[in-house]
């Protein structure tokens, strides 16, 4: 075939690239089993292929919990890929702490043995303790996860008080769990696969959804608070210290979606994923970009207006600016070393969390009376 004489097709484009944020998001859990599953990562691609897994390996609740939160997915109709960091537990305290703390920290390298990089990270099962709470936090910050955390407290004061012991927007702390059946279930797995189910929804955008008022499998609480609609009550305080608690209201429900972060903007929890998630997105949706050319630039640029012009009409957010290049920042020597800088002012759509109705008694009808009376 000739290329020097005759015709010659090719193509190429300037399109946009599509930027989409993930649906369905890795979870890992660190979890005890006594014999039948190793020490280290453990990858499955979904509920299913580890409840093959632990049929196949005849893994049972004697050997640990791992069976028992896996089974809890299902209860959920929840599925993603799952990332099992595993302990083996033994008598002396001290030691078992040490080892939830290792295989915590070894949660740092699961992309590079299983491929999937957590979105969430949750050690259920374990005993209230601000160092395992506050390593698991660290490898979250490590890959912008988040944390669900049972803090066991059998009163509000005592949930406020070891909420007031944190700070970070990668935390998201309940007062205690429930049970289904007699077995008790940690908080911070019934959040974790609350927000695995809402990420599944089949819009593509359940991931920027709450989880509050998000109805559980369970069928008691292990310690209650009183929630009386419309009045004052228990969970009052609780939200206002961003605590999740869980009510009952035509079966038993999340209560707030908060994070412990001591900046007021980023204690929303549905807020700080939607950020996180959009700029996870962009990190890999225009890759494609860098140390190539100009044209490939603009493309970008057209991309992340695409992609921003889909949230907004996705109502994940409420609306947004253009694309603009912030000159402030790409400065000659900026544009000399190949810094280009954007800039996107958007706010996320809002979530009701207090819907107040007020009827007002007047008298201003009382006509219609007289004509009900005249015509009678």
């Amino acid at each position: 075939m000739s290329i020097k004489r005759g015709v010659v097709a090719d193509y190429t484009t300037t399109s946009a690239r599509p930027i989409t944020a993930k649906s369905i998001l890795p979870i890992a859990l660190v979890l005890a089993s006594k014999t039948k599953m190793s020490v280290g990562l453990h990858a499955f691609d979904g509920v299913e292929s580890a409840t093959k897994y632990i049929a196949d390996n005849t893994i049972t609740d004697t050997d640990g919990n791992v069976k028992k939160y896996i089974e809890l997915a299902k209860l959920f109709n929840a599925t993603a890929p799952i990332v099992i960091s595993i302990v083996k537990t033994v008598a002396d305290a001290a030691e078992t702490k040490t080892r939830y703390l290792a295989a915590i920290d070894a949660l740092r390298v699961a992309h590079s043995v299983t491929s999937y990089v957590p979105d969430i990270v949750v050690v259920p099962d374990f005993a209230y303790d601000i160092d395992i709470i506050n390593a698991t936090e660290s490898v979250c910050q490590n890959f912008g996860a988040r944390t669900f955390v049972d803090f066991d407290a059998a009163t509000n004061d005592d949930a406020i008080i070891k909420r007031n012991a944190f700070g970070s927007s990668r935390i998201t702390p309940a007062k205690s769990g429930g049970s289904i059946n007699d077995v008790f279930y940690d908080a911070g797995a019934l959040m974790a696969w609350a927000r695995v189910t809402k990420d599944g929804d089949t819009d593509g955008y359940g991931w920027s959804r709450s989880i509050s008022n998000f109805i559980l499998p369970i069928s008691a609480v292990k310690h209650p608070s009183t929630f009386v609609m419309g009045r004052a009550d228990d969970t009052d305080l609780l939200t206002e210290a961003q605590i999740t608690s869980i009510i009952f209201h035509k079966g038993f429900r999340l209560w707030e979606y908060s994070t412990t972060s001591a900046d007021p903007i980023w204690q929303d929890a549905r807020r700080v994923r939607i950020f996180d998630k959009i700029s996870e997105a962009t990190l890999d949706g225009i890759f494609f970009a860098i140390d190539q050319g100009i044209g490939e630039l603009r493309q970008a640029k057209k991309s992340l207006r695409e992609f921003v012009a889909n949230l907004v009409g996705a109502g994940v957010v409420l609306g947004a600016d253009d694309v603009v290049l912030d000159e402030d920042l790409t400065t000659t020597t900026a544009l000399t070393k190949g810094e280009f800088y954007f800039r996107i002012n958007l706010q996320e759509m809002p979530s009701p969390k207090l819907i107040k109705v007020t009827y007002n008694r007047v008298d201003k009808f009382a006509p219609v009376l007289y004509e009900l009376l005249t015509v009678a």
